[in-house]
């Protein structure tokens, strides 16, 4: 087990104690707990990507020292693959709707005949291998050139939640990296995820043209990237070896920490929160803690105004939202024409050669879609919670609390893989993960492609038919996805941002109920033990202290209060 998880597993379990030991506290016991088993369960993805060929397979069954994954499948058998270690084997394969058929590991070819029936499989074998790097869970990747449905779900299931990348390109089949890896690339560090780049297949040509490609990857990564760790080099007969060395020396304990430590540090702030208001109701007499319950009832009505009333109305916030959804949109839109166009000559030489076009550009939309979606989800995060402390700074009690509570909030928020998820599932989404001619944008291409040839023809006198493609697809196919994308795109952001702002209101407000809660509860603490009450108090200093002795062992922030 990695020592950070182990650290912080210990530290929510000792959380647990103090939280049961005192009164004010025994509210966050059950958040612990959850914390504890989202922690106990974490595991780490490491999808293995790279081109059809790249040897991906290979590599898994070299490290595994087993023949176990099919190697040289066709690309329409290709599924995702989760590696687990298990004493019992066998084989999950999830469905879209997350329903699971298990199977015998001997049935592996049978599912990946029937790759089109499943999201993703699980392959669970009793491999030492598997079980010497657990929590680390290696995942076989199906090529860039699978079929659209099937890359598609494992570009939108793998590229949030993977931590690291093992990256292969293949010495025999490409001599540069080619365009669609390279944006799969750019997407892992615009992810501020970190990866692995290795040449595979070099025992199959010359040592000359390995150092070719080796300084032809090193400048592209280098400029494309930032990338500058070493590029490794596979042979069949070594590649697993290398796998373990390269796993072996990543950071994965700094890696299972940036999981982790912002929810940590959000529940301890919780904890000391509700430790300074039983402390500051102790120390008042009761006209003051009446006024500051008084206080709280005001602020809750506040906020339930804001909840329940026209959003436009409230805070200014939703006018404010209105005005950056637009550029929310054109920052996509901006994005996708841009890529687009930058690589329409390719397309259109693709589209005279009888290419799959609708793959290209599918390839070309989604990871833009997905991480801008992300991106602009994250800043609409942002604004909202600025705008929501703003507002609760003319608040009476205790908003210097609320508002660091509020930061903490909204950095586990912002370090969730789940931001652009719901866009991915969206009707637009689901359009582009279907191969289907008469639906959406591949409606539009599809007619690009029957097109095209009777252009080419009457065009063929006066320009080259690659320019005549290039046109049509920047000039026609372009601005149509546009159009396609715009409402669908603008309509979410609406909701979404209407969600966003609502929860944090009323989570917000859930906070302020708590806090009135604690007060009355101290009141009471305070009646009972009339004659106790410094005994009380220096029990829950004692608390505070043992809180922050348990966060400095694993390196918490400090938060001070003044009480």
């Amino acid at each position: 087990m990695l020592r950070r998880k182990q650290e912080y597993i210990e530290y929510t379990q000792d959380a647990k104690n103090i939280a049961n030991s005192e009164e004010c506290l025994q509210a966050h016991s059950s958040k612990l707990e959850s914390l504890e088993d989202s922690i106990k369960a974490q595991e780490l993805l490491v999808p293995v990507i790279g081109g059809f060929s790249a040897g991906k397979s290979s590599l898994l069954n070299s490290f595994l020292g087993v023949d176990i994954l099919k190697v040289g499948i066709a690309p329409e058998t290709a599924i995702a693959t989760e590696l687990r270690y298990s004493s019992e084997e066998k084989i999950e394969a999830i469905k879209d709707d997350e329903r699971v058929d298990v199977f015998g590991i001997d049935k592996l070819e049978y599912i990946k005949d029937n790759a089109q029936n499943y999201s993703y499989i699980k392959l669970y074998l009793n491999n030492q291998k598997l079980k010497e790097i657990e929590p680390i869970v290696l995942v076989d990747m199906p090529g860039f050139n699978a079929p659209i449905s099937t890359h598609n779900k494992a570009i939108l299931k793998y590229m949030p939640s993977g931590v690291y990348f093992i990256v292969l390109m293949s010495a025999a089949d490409e001599r540069v990296i080619q365009n669609t890896l390279l944006k799969e690339l750019r997407v892992i560090k615009e992810r501020e995820k970190d990866f692995t780049f290795c040449i595979s297949k070099t025992e199959m040509i010359s040592e000359s043209d390995v150092k070719e490609i080796i300084q032809s990857a090193k400048e592209t990564l280098e400029v494309e990237c930032g990338y500058e760790k070493n590029i490794e080099l596979m042979k069949h007969e070594n590649s697993g070896d290398i796998l373990s060395k390269i796993l072996k020396n990543i950071d994965w304990e700094k890696i299972f920490e940036d999981i982790f430590k912002p929810s940590l540090e959000f529940s301890k702030i919780e904890m000391d929160s509700s430790i300074n208001t039983a402390l500051k109701t102790l120390k008042s007499s009761e006209e003051e803690s009446n006024n500051a319950i008084s206080v709280i009832n005001s602020d809750i009505q506040k906020l339930q105004n804001a909840i329940s009333g026209n959003i436009q109305a409230n805070l200014g916030i939703y006018t404010n939202f209105i005005s950056n959804v637009n550029s929310y949109v054109e920052s996509i839109l901006s994005r996708i024409e841009n890529d687009i166009t930058a690589q329409s000559y390719l397309l259109a030489t693709q589209a005279l050669k009888g290419g799959n076009i609708e793959k290209s550009i599918n390839d070309i939309i989604v990871p833009v879609m997905q991480l801008e979606v992300e991106r602009n989800l994250s800043g609409l995060q942002n604004a909202i919670t600025n705008n929501i402390k703003s507002e609760i700074s003319t608040f009476g009690f205790d908003a210097a609390s609320i508002k660091t509570w509020a930061n903490a909030l909204n950095d586990v928020t912002q370090k969730s893989a789940q931001m652009s998820k719901k866009i991915m599932e969206d009707e637009f989404m689901k359009t582009m993960a279907t191969n289907n001619p008469k639906v959406g944008l591949y409606a539009i291409i599809a007619e690009f492609v029957l097109e095209i040839f009777s252009v080419i023809t009457e065009f063929f006198a006066t320009k080259k038919k690659e320019e005549v493609a290039k046109e049509k697809i920047e000039n026609e196919i372009v601005p149509s996805i546009k159009i396609q994308l715009r409402p669908k795109i603008e309509y979410f952001f609406i909701e979404q941002g209407k969600v966003l702002y609502e929860n944090m209101l009323n989570t917000i407000k859930e906070q302020l109920e708590q806090k009135q809660k604690e007060v009355e509860e101290a009141k009471k603490l305070k009646v009972q033990n009339i004659n106790n009450v410094e005994v009380k108090i220096l029990a829950l200093q004692a608390a505070s202290g043992d809180l922050q002795r348990l966060a400095e062992k694993i390196q918490l922030k400090a938060i001070s209060y003044n009480v």
